[in-house]
């Protein structure tokens, strides 16, 4: 899926607002989320959330889960966490 034009789930601050996420390969965001209230799940080792046109993760700087918020690793393989 390509969106042309703004993306208004994810602040300029790096909330990410509502929805739902399934990831089995890679996702591409213009900011970093820092809160995440959405419900993300990543699947495979394949899976990834990149800052868009890199390999940086998107999700390294991840403060915190709100209200609604939900990040869920499946058959993940891999370490994601986040050093800091």
């Amino acid at each position: 899926m390509i969106i042309n034009g703004p993306f208004n789930n994810l602040s300029n601050t790096g909330t990410l607002a509502g929805g739902t996420y399934s990831v089995n390969g890679i996702l591409e965001f213009s900011n970093p989320v820092v809160t995440n209230d959405a419900d993300v799940t990543l699947s495979g080792a394949a899976a990834a959330v990149f800052l868009y046109g890199t390999t940086d993760n998107a999700l390294s700087g991840l403060d915190s889960n709100a209200g609604k918020g939900v990040l869920n690793l499946q058959k993940f393989g891999k370490s994601y966490g986040r050093h800091g």
